[in-house]
């Protein structure tokens, strides 16, 4: 089942009131190279909305990877309630400091949650590791990185 159609592939940043802000489609979450662009495109804030069910602690541990990666926030919110073709969406998001630490949770029964976002936070984060690693390389093409130790 899709829920969205694939973009052309780019990592646009948006300047909101002067943040840097980037958005992923519920699943790209999961795929850390995503993330990782977005940092190094600057990104002080990713934000992801979602449609998923109630299980919630993976997606936190796949927002946590995204912020270690990009040195960005990430927050993310859920819808509620079902579809008409059967599926039910669990509400419930968080938000994500640059580096990785959970800064909050909504629920149904507490649903905002306010948090600063400060751009001098995200660059400082982006200039850690691993942010500043440069991507490894696959010199064969085979799938076995070359690591330089």
């Amino acid at each position: 089942m899709s829920w969205f159609s694939r973009g052309d592939g780019r990592f646009n940043i948006q300047n909101i009131c002067g943040l840097g802000v980037g958005v992923l489609l519920c699943t790209e979450l999961m795929f850390n190279e995503h993330a990782r662009q977005y940092g190094r495109c600057g990104a002080d804030l990713i934000a992801v909305p979602r449609a998923t069910g109630s299980a919630h602690e993976s997606w936190i541990t796949a927002g946590k990877m995204a912020s270690i990666v990009s040195g960005s926030y990430v927050v993310s919110s859920n819808r509620v309630g079902n579809s008409t073709d059967g599926p039910r969406f669990g509400g419930g998001g968080f938000a994500i400091t640059p580096g990785g630490d959970l800064a909050g949770r909504t629920e149904t029964s507490s649903s905002i949650m306010l948090m600063d976002i400060d751009a001098q936070v995200s660059a400082r984060q982006r200039q850690e590791y691993p942010c500043y690693v440069d991507e490894l390389r696959d010199p064969g093409g085979i799938g076995v990185p070359d690591i330089d130790i």
